[in-house]
């Protein structure tokens, strides 16, 4: 299965544009570039049609972990503590109200129309073993709202 998005995409639109593949191959590169700068400084970038792209700042649990390293001059093995924040910065997307998107949930099952008449005749021809009355607790007593 191929992708239809991507850097690739851009790049061909580009293309049909008038751009040349290398123009068109870097112009996008930049806005990359730029984009990942601007989220290394927390700030906020707005993607006309999309959404707004942030970084967030999610807590986790603090860690200190042993490391083994070797001292290259006296070929030693030292250990060092090293200690982990516990917190990591995630990029969020808030989508703009106005974006649809091209996969729509799936449709709830309609209900037969006869589904009661049709259960209450299962378990009026069934035999009286299966169907103990008001205190059947089978699966077509329960579907009917006889059992219990």
């Amino acid at each position: 299965m191929r992708k239809t998005g991507g850097k690739r995409a851009l790049v061909r639109d580009l293309q049909a544009k008038g751009f040349t593949v290398r123009k068109a191959a870097k112009a996008v590169d930049t806005v990359f570039q730029f984009m990942t700068e601007a989220l290394s400084y927390h700030e906020p970038i707005e993607v006309p049609g999309v959404g707004k792209l942030e970084v967030v700042v999610q807590r986790g649990r603090p860690a200190r972990r042993s490391q083994k390293s070797r001292n290259i001059g006296t070929k030693q093995i030292q250990v060092h503590d090293v200690d982990f924040p516990g917190r990591r910065r995630v990029i969020k997307l808030k989508p703009n109200p106005n974006l649809k998107l091209a996969v729509s949930p799936p449709p709830t099952p309609a209900r037969p129309e006869g589904l009661k008449e049709l259960l209450s005749t299962v378990s009026s021809t069934a035999t009286p073993p299966l169907h103990a009355g008001p205190d059947c607790d089978c699966l077509v007593c329960r579907l009917a709202g006889q059992g219990r």
